[in-house]
């Protein structure tokens, strides 16, 4: 087990359900916690019923995570990938990188340098001048101060925001909309 590197709590569908705990690490794996019951201590020895099931989105570390709705879970990669899974199925649903529908194969050091890496992670819903209605989408933040918006679904890119030096990518990120998205709810 190595040092947790991003955690997230999912996103119940409806208020009969119990809300999961997402822990990613430097091991390459997401893990996925049930919530201790209120009346357990803080000091009990650990309760081995807690740990509900491992994600293997098959890359060097996990950087980020993100719920979104409908039992999905976001992630961000140290290969370069963007990955959304079905996390009550165990199933990766889609996976993209900075310009490719497939992430790069190999770690860090193996692949193409010009393949930036992410390095932030956040979701929005929002709806965009094309879109019809409210949807989801990925904003991801990379190691070259660029900020794209995904769509959740499909992993099309929707907007690319240039990120200069005096707003910076985590000011962006963290209004919780970046700017001219669009109308955010």
């Amino acid at each position: 087990v190595r040092p947790v590197t991003a955690v997230a709590v999912s996103r119940p569908s409806s208020t009969d359900d119990e809300p999961f705990l997402f822990s990613a690490s430097l091991d390459s794996t997401i893990r996925i916690w049930a919530f201790p019951s209120a009346s357990r201590d803080t000091y009990d020895p650990v309760d081995s019923s807690l740990a509900q099931g491992v994600l293997e989105p098959a890359a060097d570390a996990v950087w980020g995570l993100a719920p979104l709705s409908d039992d999905r879970l976001a992630c961000i990669t140290a290969d370069g990938s963007i990955q959304v899974w079905n996390w009550r199925a165990r199933e990766r649903l889609a996976s993209w990188t900075y310009g490719a529908a497939e992430p790069a194969k190999g770690s860090l050091r193996k692949r193409p340098a010009q393949v930036p890496t992410p390095t932030a992670l956040a979701v929005v819903e929002a709806e965009l001048e094309d879109s019809q209605g409210v949807k989801e989408f990925l904003v991801v933040a990379f190691q070259n101060a660029v900020v794209k918006v995904f769509d959740a679904e499909d992993g099309r890119e929707v907007k690319r925001i240039e990120a200069d030096e005096s707003a910076g990518t985590s000011s962006l990120l963290s209004s919780g909309a970046p700017p001219s998205l669009g109308h955010s709810r």
